[in-house]
């Protein structure tokens, strides 16, 4: 009974918070909706409630996306007895093959759904099945038309279009990520509901700034994001975003380094490349490049 009238309380608190979101989806050119990124560990109840809010409240409708899970059935169970655990009354869990991916009917049956959650595990389970597909089309229609999309530690990584698979292709297994270089970090399509942007997860607890940097200086007109588990940022108007969360986020800004290069063992060398490292409540605008107020 503690634990519900606290989540009650809780409701309430971010239900005043967010009654006036700014200029949130202000204009055609923007999405109106949210992403919510995780990078991945313990998710605090505190986390999961603004999700839920952010969709709407617990009457809200939400898709749970478990196809990262190495046994997706079983985690569609538990997020769904988790969703459940925070008074949402209508939740649903689909592991998608290809065809469901492509059915009309399904999209019909979600065309008033206000969150979606994609589950962690391996990023490529969800984009092997979901790339270039009616329904990630329909996910972006609705991320745009105003619903929340969030997802933790592989459902963070899906986020940008040049997405980290967690492999490297020139060092050895032992060797993880001890370089920073080009060609090592393996790089596949991810959904880019985020552009601009390459997301990484499990950021500092995992000690991944290596691998980040290495794509980022291959990819240098994109913003690398760390994002650390327990800890969130929370996108709106496709452009800025605020941390929430326990840890920290570590922004790696390349854009205006110079002297990019490469010596003869092929390690990067690099000059002036900015770095940001934010904590919860702070913000930060990607056009801009800065954090900001």
């Amino acid at each position: 009974m503690k634990h519900i009238l606290y989540l009650a309380a809780v409701f309430t608190i971010i239900s005043s918070v967010f009654a006036n979101p700014g200029n949130a989806g202000k204009g055609d050119n923007f999405p109106k909706g949210h992403l919510f990124i995780i990078g991945g560990g313990y998710r605090d109840s505190l986390l999961m409630v603004e999700f839920v809010q952010l969709a709407g409240g617990t009457g809200s409708k939400f898709l749970i996306i478990p196809n990262a899970s190495s046994e997706p059935e079983e985690t569609g169970k538990e997020l769904l007895k988790e969703f459940s655990g925070y008074g949402c009354t209508n939740v649903q869990s689909v592991v998608f093959t290809r065809e469901l991916a492509e059915s009309d009917s399904l999209i019909e049956v979600f065309r008033d759904v206000d969150g979606i959650w994609f589950s962690g595990g391996d990023q490529v389970r969800h984009t092997a099945v979901l790339n270039n597909t009616k329904f990630l089309d329909f996910i972006r229609e609705k991320y745009h038309t105003g619903a929340i999309i969030g997802g933790t530690s592989a459902g963070a990584a899906i986020m940008s279009k040049i997405m980290i698979t967690g492999e490297q292709l020139k060092m050895k297994e032992d060797q993880a990520f001890v370089t920073i270089m080009p060609g090592n970090i393996e790089v596949k399509e991810g959904f880019g509901f985020l552009p601009g942007v390459i997301v990484d997860q499990h950021f500092i607890l995992r000690r991944r700034f290596n691998r980040l940097l290495s794509v980022c200086l291959e990819n240098p007109t994109q913003i690398g994001i760390g994002i650390d588990e327990e800890t969130a940022i929370i996108v709106s108007d496709g452009n800025k975003f605020r941390v929430a969360g326990n840890r920290t986020v570590l922004v790696l800004d390349p854009v205006n380094s110079a002297n990019i290069s490469t010596n003869p063992e092929g390690l990067y060398s690099v000059e002036n490349i900015k770095l940001s490292l934010l904590q919860a409540g702070q913000k930060y605008s990607i056009s801009e490049r800065r954090v900001i107020e």
